[in-house]
């Protein structure tokens, strides 16, 4: 492949064009090609010992259900700090599975790209003296990496910060250049499922004019390769912020480090990663809440809506098995989709409103033609596409899997959401942040969904692989395609573990 020679000059069409239609010809994707002599596809493993506090196991398993959440509730806990904490990250880690049938035979989160999340969760709470972690999912524990009164100017009034790092490197050995956009779509996930549980637990989101430089350089972040994405500020009433009660244990950490070529070999890596990196001009959408909708009104007779909001968080399912999907059609009522619709949109209400999602545009494909007619719906129920009969639309997603290799029945899954943008109108509201605020917004538009699906009793996964220009083409998009979540029941599935 021929290094890009004028990478100072790539705009967002083009690196747009890159990262979907053109991604199988226009990147260095190993991934995606016949490995070359000698490469090596995974980033360097080691191992360190690190001193771990370990969080609370003894944790309640209801708290809410996701009736009283979607209508406004709080969990009202009178847990002491370390268990709230404990609580908040261990809900925070559910997105984490072990599948031990899983392809690539890892403990490692599951159906993240290729079981490698790519990010790290740090915190920073005001002790005594304030304090730097960070989280350890698969020990439910964490590790003090530094502490001083510089880490009082990130938390201003707040008493604690949920920080999330993108590790682009982490992906780049596989997906090389292609690696920036499932990395912020990934962390899109995280940031949902960071605020849905800070509203959850009644924690305050606060407003912070810090940017995100100053985070970067407050945790080390060592070069573009790695960087804060978001940072949540909150304040916890009246609680007694102290971690010192934790019992400590020694452990050997096993650890990914990045290789230090990466750059030299994927000639367009960094100029993709400055796009999702551009400084904003205000830094206060990006690291403060807006203003969250009021709740929705819902069904509250509504059966899905009876499940505790924790248990949701858990039962998860992405439908892996061994060949990939094994879905199956099955008999739904007339207003399924109806009640999937409002319960997504009193989720969403749940959290504070990202810049990005308001140049979103959301696309229901209903594709199980044994429950209700096959059809293209917007986000509020309204059928698109009138002229398309069922059988051309179900035609038109197996017609759009990205190759022969996978055979994916379209017709047995439930429900495709497709995410789509106009690039032209976006850019012009969100100038140079369009890149990173769409594919944030994408993620956690996805994560929202995939807590609807759960409530529903649907599988869901999130992909970003089937042919952009056949589906715009096909379902006469007026934007291009972000993000695909497919949704379904299962014939079977991989068994899963969770991390504690």
């Amino acid at each position: 492949m021929q290094p890009h020679d004028d990478m100072e000059r790539l705009d967002y069409k083009e690196a747009w064009a890159m990262g979907t239609y053109r991604r199988f010809d226009s990147l260095d994707v190993p991934a995606f090609r016949p490995p070359k002599a000698g490469e090596v596809y995974t980033p360097i493993q080691s191992t360190r010992a690190a001193k771990l506090r370990l969080l609370d196991t003894h944790l309640p398993d209801t708290l809410l259900s996701l009736k009283d959440y979607l209508q406004g509730g709080k969990a009202a806990t009178n847990l002491p700090f370390c268990q709230q904490l404990s609580l908040y990250l261990r809900y925070l880690a559910a997105l984490q599975t072990f599948e031990p049938q899983n392809a690539y035979k890892v403990h490692t989160p599951v159906p993240s790209v290729r079981c490698l999340r790519p990010y790290r969760v740090m915190v920073v709470v005001a002790e005594d003296i304030p304090r730097l972690y960070q989280y350890h999912a698969n020990y439910h524990a964490l590790e003090l990496i530094a502490e001083g009164e510089q880490f009082q100017h990130l938390l201003g009034s707040a008493t604690l910060a949920i920080v999330g790092v993108a590790h682009y490197w982490q992906l780049a050995d596989k997906y090389g250049e292609f690696s920036p956009f499932p990395v912020n779509l990934e962390i899109g996930g995280l940031k949902s499922q960071a605020e849905h549980l800070l509203t959850l637990l009644g924690w305050q989101q606060l407003a912070s004019e810090i940017k995100p430089e100053t985070w970067n350089q407050s945790l080390d972040c060592v070069d573009k390769l790695e960087t804060t994405v978001f940072a949540l500020p909150a304040k916890l009433p009246d609680a007694t912020l102290s971690l010192a009660t934790l019992p400590s244990v020694v452990r050997t950490l096993p650890q990914w480090q990045r290789r230090k070529d990466l750059t030299s070999r994927f000639s367009k890596l960094e100029a993709l990663v400055a796009l999702f990196q551009a400084p904003s001009a205000n830094p206060i959408p990006m690291f403060s809440p807006a203003a969250a909708a009021s709740p929705v009104t819902t069904d509250s007779d509504d059966p899905h809506h009876h499940i505790d909001i924790l248990k949701l968080f858990r039962k998860r399912n992405s439908g892996n098995d061994a060949a990939g999907f094994a879905p199956s059609s099955k008999s739904l009522p007339a207003d399924f989709l109806d009640k999937l619709l409002a319960t997504f949109h009193a989720l969403r209400a749940r959290r504070p409103v990202y810049p990005g999602e308001d140049s979103v545009k959301l696309n229901f494909l209903w594709l199980d033609a044994n429950s209700a007619p096959v059809a293209l719906y917007d986000q509020d129920g309204v059928v698109q596409l009138q002229q398309k009969t069922g059988r051309e639309l179900v035609t038109d997603m197996q017609a759009a899997l990205p190759n022969k290799v996978l055979k994916f029945n379209m017709s047995a899954m439930t429900l495709s959401v497709l995410m789509t943008v106009d690039l032209a109108e976006a850019q012009t509201k969100h100038d140079d942040e369009m890149f990173r605020r769409v594919h944030i917004a994408a993620g956690m538009l996805a994560q929202d969904l995939n807590i609807t699906a759960t409530a529903f009793g649907l599988f869901s996964r999130p992909v970003r692989m089937f042919k952009e220009n056949k589906i715009e083409h096909d379902l006469q998009f007026s934007g291009q395609l972000i993000y695909q979540v497919l949704m379904g029941f299962n014939r079977r599935t991989n068994y899963k573990i969770g991390l504690i």
